[in-house]
């Protein structure tokens, strides 16, 4: 970190903190303002200030580090091999990883817990026209709560599929988009075959 460098790491400090000097910042960090000096003249920050200072008040290290908050980067999305079956299911073949698709961090974040992400593609015809066979679905799997009306990948006994859920009073309903599949009504001991592998929070798809 150049000298230059060091004056933007304190012009960041002030403005997520409302240090405004070097000896306030000595203070915020229980050190000695010599040791401040010591770290401008070697053009260098210690990593455990940016912690430090990120834990008092709550600031995000990529930022104070850099200036470029960690929701500005992207986020690489494992893409597995087991395939969803949107039609009457597919067998899970394996959970390798056969690949990653990158997305923006600050996008990620809005639709849920990014580390919890896995990318599948879709077999079947059963949820066309919103989803087609070979789109891929965005999957969520810190989003297990069922709501009305959510698309959702599930277990189902030996089949993996992604389909739309509703819940009703001691019954789960299973639905298709496309009306030549019937829905599907859970109920009693079955509830038990179903795992719920994580919510649909995005669809993409090859235009050629």
């Amino acid at each position: 970190m150049s000298s230059q460098q060091f004056e933007a790491f304190m012009g960041r400090v002030a403005q997520g903190t409302g240090i405004q000097s070097q000896s306030e910042l000595a203070v915020a960090l229980d050190v000695n303002r010599s040791a401040v000096s010591r770290a401008k003249s070697r053009d260098r920050v210690p990593e455990q200030w940016i912690s430090r200072l990120c834990a008092l008040f709550d600031l995000d290290p990529d930022w104070l580090r850099d200036g470029q908050s960690s929701l500005d980067r992207f986020v690489e999305v494992p893409v597995v091999v087991a395939r969803l079956g949107a039609g009457g299911g597919s067998h899970v073949v394996d959970a390798d990883v056969r690949g990653h698709m990158a997305f923006r961090s600050a996008w990620l974040h809005q639709k849920g817990q990014p580390r919890d992400m896995v990318l599948m593609q879709v077999i079947g015809d059963s949820m066309e026209p919103s989803i087609r066979e070979g789109d891929y679905v965005l999957i969520d799997q810190s989003k297990k709560e069922i709501y009305p009306g959510g698309i959702y990948a599930l277990g189902l006994e030996d089949t993996i599929m992604v389909k739309q859920l509703d819940r009703r009073p001691d019954e789960l309903v299973i639905l298709s988009a496309n009306s030549k599949y019937s829905p599907i009504i859970l109920r009693g001991d079955e509830l038990e075959t179903v795992r719920i592998i994580g919510r649909v929070v995005g669809v993409w798809r090859d235009l050629c």
